[in-house]
């Protein structure tokens, strides 16, 4: 297991426990360390080896397809809890926001596989 994975795996066991406050507070720790990669990426000292490039791309592949299943699950909670037809705008936003990770995650593959030619 990898540091990052030990991490995540203390604060958000994946076996849970799983809440609206466990999933609520996951995804504000996704927006931060988003945020923290934002800001590390501007420092010629964040990325000096081609290394580097490859696994930090590698491992937002595969963070982005994962998001894919999220955002499915979201669009089939959103219409599981709220009443019938109630939740269409929201789960036609979310399938198309899906569509549009699907082509974003292949496009990252590609910078990825890209980047092993480095």
């Amino acid at each position: 297991m990898t540091d990052g994975r030990a991490i995540a795996e203390q604060h958000f066991p994946y076996d849970g426990p799983h809440s609206d406050d466990h999933t609520t507070a996951a995804a504000e720790v996704i927006a931060d360390l988003v945020r923290y990669l934002a800001n590390a990426t501007r420092s010629p000292g964040a990325v000096t080896e081609t290394a580097t490039v490859y696994d930090t791309l590698g491992s937002l592949t595969t963070a982005a397809s994962r998001l894919e299943q999220v955002i499915g699950q979201l669009a089939t909670a959103a219409a599981r809890i709220t009443p019938p037809g109630a939740a269409s705008d929201l789960t036609d936003a979310l399938h198309d926001t899906r569509l549009s990770l699907t082509s974003f995650v292949a496009d990252l593959n590609t910078a990825h596989q890209v980047a092993a030619d480095l």
